[in-house]
């Protein structure tokens, strides 16, 4: 069943016998919400100000301010999504970091992620564990091509940044995901996307990435998936 659920491209992981809790993965170039087949909720920030981001409740979520000054931008040419409406902005400055706190645990989770670098963090926590990603790896992946650089909604605008819908799906139902935090340098994000019941992995999958040896189980998967992460298992009654 498990595998079902995580799909071809991740069975070689499974056959090792390494363990994953958070599988990444990337869409085509230029698609820029979430292609889940399942019954989504979106926030696409078009109806907040900057004033009201701390706070801020969705339909899945609330999202706080928890340093600097993160902020809430206008399309233009590094983020928003189709090139209209508004993006969510964590500026290098003053280590800013926005946290998106699940009102109830989520299988999926994926964002719109503009002008990308590798200095774009985020830390995830489940019911067991928090992981910290650098979205270096994704720079570093093969799955992110020529046609994934530039704004799609702009002609020949800032070709040096990767573009890209980026998908975080649980593979099982211990490792759902309750919270998200973005940090780090110059993060532009937009449609965020949530499903509560699982759903099948979809997207590029991220390749391997110079993975050094020896390696746990757990650090292999994340490894083998492109992922630089750290990992740390939340306290239990301590």
């Amino acid at each position: 069943m498990i595998k079902q659920l995580l799909g071809f491209s991740v069975l070689a992981l499974l056959q090792s016998q390494a363990y994953a809790s958070l599988i990444l993965s990337i869409e085509d170039a230029a698609v820029q919400s979430s292609q889940v087949n399942s019954e989504l909720r979106v926030e696409d920030f078009n109806r907040i100000s900057t004033s009201q981001l701390d706070g801020y409740r969705t339909s899945f979520g609330q999202y706080f301010i928890d340093s600097g000054k993160p902020s809430i931008q206008a399309a233009g040419p590094w983020g928003g999504a189709q090139g209209i409406g508004n993006y969510l902005f964590v500026p290098r400055s003053k280590q800013s970091a926005v946290s998106l706190n699940f009102f109830d645990p989520v299988s999926y989770f994926g964002f719109w992620w503009s002008a990308g670098d590798g200095g774009n963090l985020l830390r995830v926590n489940t019911a067991t564990e928090t992981l910290e990603f650098t979205t270096q790896a994704i720079l570093d992946s093969s799955a992110l091509v020529a046609d994934h650089f530039g704004n799609p909604n702009r002609t020949n605008s800032n070709t040096k940044e990767p573009y890209a819908f980026v998908n975080l799906f649980a593979s099982t139902s211990q490792d759902y995901i309750e919270s998200i935090t973005f940090y780090g340098s110059n993060f532009e994000t937009d449609n965020h996307s949530i499903a509560y019941e699982s759903v099948a992995l979809r997207g590029r999958s991220l390749a391997a990435t110079n993975v050094p040896e020896p390696l746990s189980a757990g650090l292999f998967a994340l490894a083998c998936l492109g992922l630089a992460y750290k990992r740390s298992h939340k306290k239990q009654g301590k």
